[in-house]
């Protein structure tokens, strides 16, 4: 793409995101069916939809896709 400088990409191997939960990965407060990692954590459900709205401020382009060897993987454009 011609006005992509670069791209940082972050994948993990753990279970990933089911398909039907991607839709709303990066909207504010949605249900995506994910545990916390500890017993005393909570989640409200924020941290994605803030990521991606700061990206956006800053010209980046947050997604996510399936890692093909299993897992989520999280990718920013840097755009000019």
């Amino acid at each position: 793409e011609n006005d992509t400088l670069f791209k940082i990409t972050v994948a993990d191997s753990g279970p990933g995101i089911p398909p039907e939960k991607q839709d709303v990965l990066f909207d504010r407060v949605k249900d995506r069916g994910t545990k916390p990692t500890s017993a005393d954590a909570s989640s409200v459900g924020l941290g994605l939809y803030v990521a991606k709205e700061l990206a956006k401020l800053n010209n980046i382009e947050l997604t996510y896709e399936d890692n093909p060897t299993g897992g989520a993987c999280f990718i920013l454009t840097f755009r000019q």
